[in-house]
This record gives C-alpha cells, sequence and structure tokens, in this order.
C-alpha cells in the first residue's frame, strides 16, 4: 500500500467518525504529539547529559588511581635516591672483597638490614635486592636470584637504560623470568611484578663536605624492587563500581600489565584501540569491542609512562534510564488518559446541544413539534437553541392554523375522487381469489377475502358522513376477523351492544382506530389470549361506545397529550376521531379513557342522540 492510499483510507476512516469523536481525537493528537516529541527529546537529552556525567567521572577515577600510583611510585623513587648516598653502603661495597665467597656472605645480612630501612616490608612490596654479578644480596628462598642468574636475564639486557635513572619494567612472571630449573625446583612462585631498577652509585658527603665516590673499579650494584600488581589492580578494583567494567595497565609499548583477567597479562592490546590513546596524556573514547558499544577513559602517569585506561559498557552507563523511560512513559499515559477524559467532557458539553437539535429534528420530521429545548448559557450554542425553538414554534403555529382547512379539503378532494372512480376491477380480482380459494377448500382464505372485500366496499362507496352503528360494526367485524386470523387464534371478540343502538347514526369508522390501536400496541407481545369486548348502551340523552381490552394498558398521561396536541403520529386516528366527534356534536363530546380495577383498559365515545347532532358540522 502506497503512501497516496494509506493517507486515502485514513481520511475516509476520519470522515465515517461521528462529531463527538473527532474532538476528542483532535484533543488526544493536539496533546500526543508534542508529548510524544517533548519525551523523546527529553530522554536523549537526559542519555546525553548521564552519558558525559558517567564519561567525566570515569575521568576523574582514572585520574585519581594515576595520583594514587604515581604518589606511592615517587616515594619509592625517593627512596632508591637516598640509598646512593648511604655512607654504610659505600663502606661495604668499597671494601669488600668479591673474590672471597665467605666475606660476600658475611655483609649480607648487613647489607639487608640497610635494605630494609629504605624498603620496609608491605603488601605492595615482593622482594628488595642489590644484584651484582657475584652474588644476589638481600635474597632470601622465596626470592631468590641465582649467581650469574640476572647477568643472563632479560632485566640485564636493559641495563643501559637504568644506568643513572630510575627504570621501571613491565610486568613479567618472576618464576619464568629465569631460565634455570632451580626456581622451579625450590619452589618460586609465579606472581606477576614489575619491577623499579637503579644503578647503585655509592657515595657520601664527608665531614670536610665533600663527596667521596666509589672507585671506578668497583662493580655498581643495581638495586631492584619488585612490586607486586596487586598495586594496580587494588587501586581498580576499590574504586570501579559499575558492573562489566574493565581496566588496563599498558605499557609504552601497549603491553598489558595489569588486567581483570589475569590471563591477558603480558599480550599486547587492541592496535586499533590503542592507537586512539598514543601520544595523548589524558583523555577519552567511544568504541566497539565485540559488537559492544564502551566508553574507554585514560590517563598517562608522569612516573612510568604508562597508561591506565578503564573501559565501561555504555548500556551500563545509562542504568538509570530504564527507570527514568518508565516514568517518562507513565506521566505520559497519565497525561494523555486525563486529556482523554477532559476532551470527553469537553466534547460532551459540545454535543449535548447539537444532539438535543437533532433530537428535535427527528422528531419534527415525524410531525412532532412540540419539542421545546432548554436553554443554558449565554453562547452560540445557547444562541442556536433559542433560535430552533422559535423556528419550532413558528412551524407548529402555520400547520396548527392550517390543518383543519387543509384536512376538510383533503377529505372532499379524496369523496370527490371516490365518486368519480368505481374500483370494478378490484371487486373482481377480491371475487375471482374468493372462487379459487373455494374451489380448493380454503375456506379462511375465503372468509378473509370476503370480509376484505366487505371492508374495501365499505369504505369505497359509503361516502355518508353518518351512518347507521350496524353498518359501521359490520366492518369492524370484518376487520377483526382479518385479524384474528393473523394473531393465530389469540384474540377473542365479546359483544355487549344494546340493541336500540344498532340502528342509530354515528360517524363512519369512527371505532375502527381505536380496535385498531388495541390489537397493534394493547396486544403486541402479548403471550396470554386477548380479549377485545365492545360495550354500547344509551344511558339518558347520550351514547356510549366502549372498548376494552385486556392488553398492557396505556399511559393516561401520554393519550391525553395525544388527544390535546397530537402529540404521537402513530396515534393521530384517535385524534381524527376525537375532533370529528368534536366538530359534528360540539366540544362536550368526545373520548375518554379509563382503567378498572381488573387492569382493563377502555376507551369510550361519548356520543349525544341524534336530535342533538350539529348540524354545522354536518355541512
Amino acid at each position: 500500500m502506497n503512501l497516496k492510499k494509506l493517507l486515502t483510507c485514513i481520511a475516509r476512516l476520519l470522515n465515517d467518525l461521528n462529531l463527538m469523536r473527532k474532538l476528542v481525537l483532535s484533543y488526544f493528537l493536539l496533546v500526543a504529539i508534542p508529548l510524544l516529541i517533548l519525551g523523546l527529546g527529553f530522554f536523549n537529552v537526559s542519555s546525553n547529559i548521564i552519558a558525559s556525567n558517567a564519561q567525566t567521572q570515569i575521568r576523574k577515577i582514572v585520574q585519581g588511581i594515576n595520583e594514587n600510583i604515581d604518589f606511592k611510585l615517587s616515594v619509592l623513587e625517593e627512596k632508591t635516591l637516598l640509598i646512593n648516598i648511604d655512607k654504610e653502603l659505600f663502606d661495604i661495597f668499597s671494601r669488600l672483597n668479591t673474590r672471597d665467597p665467605y666475606k660476600v656472605k658475611e655483609v649480607d645480612n648487613r647489607i639487608q638490614k640497610i635494605l630494609y630501612k629504605y624498603f620496609p616490608n608491605s603488601d605492595e612490596q615482593y622482594s628488595v635486592n642489590l644484584v651484582t654479578s657475584y652474588f644476589t644480596f638481600g635474597r632470601n628462598i622465596a626470592k631468590a636470584i641465582p649467581r650469574n642468574g640476572f647477568d643472563i636475564s632479560l632485566l640485564c639486557l636493559d641495563r643501559n637504560q637504568y644506568r643513572g635513572n630510575l627504570y621501571w619494567t613491565p610486568v613479567f612472571n618472576y618464576g619464568t623470568l629465569f631460565t634455570e630449573e632451580e626456581l622451579k625446583v625450590m619452589g618460586i612462585d609465579k606472581t606477576y611484578l614489575f619491577s623499579a631498577l637503579r644503578e647503585i652509585d655509592c657515595s657520601y658527603i664527608d665531614s670536610n663536605g665533600g663527596i667521596a665516590k666509589m672507585s671506578e673499579k668497583i662493580e655498581r650494584p643495581v638495586l631492584m624492587v619488585n612490586l607486586r600488581e596487586e598495586i594496580f589492580s587494588g587501586a581498580f578494583e576499590k574504586n570501579i563500581t559499575v558492573e562489566g567494567s574493565e581496566y588496563y595497565v599498558l605499557s609504552k609499548e601497549g603491553i598489558i600489565l595489569s588486567h581483570n583477567n589475569m590471563n591477558e597479562l603480558g599480550h599486547f592490546w587492541s592496535k586499533d584501540l590503542f592507537a586512539k590513546i598514543s601520544g595523548e596524556s589524558s583523555g577519552s573514547f567511544f568504541a566497539k569491542v565485540n559488537g559492544e558499544k564502551m566508553l574507554f577513559c585514560f590517563d598517562t602517569s608522569l612516573t612510568t609512562g604508562w597508561s591506565y585506561v578503564i573501559g565501561v559498557p555504555f548500556n551500563k552507563l545509562l542504568s538509570t534510564l530504564p527507570t527514568l523511560r518508565f516514568y517518562t512513559i507513565t506521566i505520559g499515559i497519565v497525561i494523555l488518559l486525563l486529556v482523554l477524559v477532559i476532551g470527553y467532557l469537553i466534547s460532551r458539553g459540545i454535543m449535548k446541544p447539537v444532539n438535543n437539535i437533532l433530537t428535535a429534528i427527528q422528531n419534527m420530521s415525524e410531525g412532532n413539534f412540540t419539542d421545546r429545548l432548554a436553554v443554558e448559557g449565554n453562547n452560540e450554542m445557547s444562541y442556536l437553541v433559542k433560535k430552533f425553538n422559535e423556528m419550532n414554534k413558528h412551524i407548529h403555529w402555520l400547520i396548527q392554523e392550517n390543518y383543519e382547512v387543509t384536512l376538510r379539503e383533503k377529505e372532499l378532494q379524496i369523496n370527490a375522487l371516490n365518486l368519480q372512480f368505481e374500483p370494478h376491477f378490484m371487486y373482481n380480482t377480491l371475487s375471482t381469489i374468493n372462487l379459487m380459494a373455494v374451489e380448493k377448500s380454503q375456506n379462511e382464505i375465503s372468509q378473509m377475502i370476503l370480509s376484505l372485500s366487505g371492508m374495501l366496499r365499505y369504505t369505497v362507496k359509503n361516502t355518508k358522513e353518518l351512518v347507521s352503528f350496524s353498518e359501521d360494526l359490520n366492518c369492524i367485524m370484518s376487520y377483526l376477523h382479518i385479524m384474528s386470523k393473523r394473531l393465530e387464534g389469540q384474540l377473542q371478540v365479546i359483544e355487549d351492544i344494546q340493541p336500540e343502538i344498532y340502528e342509530c347514526k354515528v360517524p363512519r369508522l369512527f371505532l375502527q382506530p381505536l380496535v385498531e390501536n388495541s390489537i397493534l400496541h394493547g396486544f403486541d407481545n402479548m403471550p396470554a389470549l386477548g380479549v377485545i369486548r365492545i360495550f354500547c348502551r344509551i344511558e339518558g340523552n347520550i351514547r356510549k361506545y366502549c372498548i376494552e381490552d385486556n392488553g398492557k394498558g396505556f399511559d393516561p398521561d401520554t393519550l391525553r397529550n395525544i388527544l390535546d396536541t397530537g402529540g404521537d403520529t402513530g396515534k393521530i386516528g384517535i385524534r381524527n376521531v376525537n375532533e370529528r366527534i368534536k366538530a359534528i356534536y360540539g366540544h362536550a363530546y368526545g373520548i375518554t379513557f379509563d382503567r378498572d380495577q381488573d387492569g382493563w383498559s377502555r376507551v369510550t365515545v361519548i356520543i349525544p342522540m341524534e336530535e342533538k347532532a350539529n348540524k354545522e358540522g354536518l355541512s
């Protein structure tokens, strides 16, 4: 589906919505769209702020670790300088006969005490030795370097670098530094170390203020201070609190000197990552490692020149964002629900008068012009309601004014047409259908056709306003016969008629609408047997024609409204009968309603004796 079709489909759906739903949807979209944009913007800005703050914080952590370690190493460096001017050490090496092994071993204890004075035992310090080609001073079983072991080790290859300076060598495995099997036999552990090396040029200041130096012929010992790798790992592990973080101590060549995973020690770090910190003293950058975005912050040691690096998964930096996202979405949903409720209330307030007007217009289309809408407030809608009431009232007045004249004209026109039109073909057709029913022994159908034919002849050919009650009763009985067939035996008719009243003159079809109303409305959805009783009497100077039924009854106020104003267009026949009687006999006569204690509904037509008929009404 292309964009044009999609937009057309959406427009069609919107057009099908009613006005109230369109209003509610408009309120919802007016708030939802800006809220969505603001929410996304807020979330994006918040994530950037959190990432930036975390980046700053981690850089501070790296710098703090670097400063802490550099302080410890700088103190160690000062001690390596102080030991150069120790007079006792100067005297030992100036007078030592290196060819006499007993003398060499004898001074070892003295040298150990000197070393301990400057470098007392600590958890971070593994061993301190003065190394020469003929002996390793300060050694013990756990920290032994065999004779000549130093000269053939990798450390000796870098001797020129630490001559006169303090030289820091990368992490190495002490147990595998030397090639001799003796270390393994002696049980030397394989602790990962890094060493500070300085060639000791012993000297001291004499009593005259001069500087006494060792003879150039005397071999300068090498001070080797071995430190544990834990000096790095301990500092990092105490300060890193973000789960999944990694730390690195890297040499100038990119060799990993310290790391969370001990198996990585001695290996080169990623060339691409190392290239980002080369030549930089401090900084941070983002990079992907094994498909995961990482933040790396680094700082360079002024003492060793090594780099300290912390890598943190980016998603861990934003660990607070799920909570922020939850609260943002929750607040957004609450706001949208409030908008829906408020929008619904506002829309309902707008639509209430509109719906009232639409209902009134519907009633007008059905002929009811009596509705008057309540005017509330002082706004455009109240003005519209007020004008609608005025229009409805004016239309009602016009209809009332012209109704009787128009009705009388229509009746005269119909009567004239009835006189001009003899529907022989209808009678012939009904006769033909009746003969076919008789031939096929369909007696019930034949009786219904005869009843219908009699009603048709009575209504079409009889144009007199007043007829004998017996004639009008025959038409009613024909109608009741047809309806009893329709109701499948659920209708019973009882006649209780005074004989003298049969020949009295009555308005034509004056009881038929009353009987029809009892059947159509009184017996609607009634499961029990419906009974209609036709009760007619002469009482003094008036005649009473009663139609009684045991149906579901009626509301007296509703029927009174029908007689007064014609409120229900479905009951226009009752109102027509009432107005015809009043027009013929006067306003003192007409239709009344009542209901007895047994639940029977009664409609009574009151007519005076014939000599009181209004001659003007018959004209």
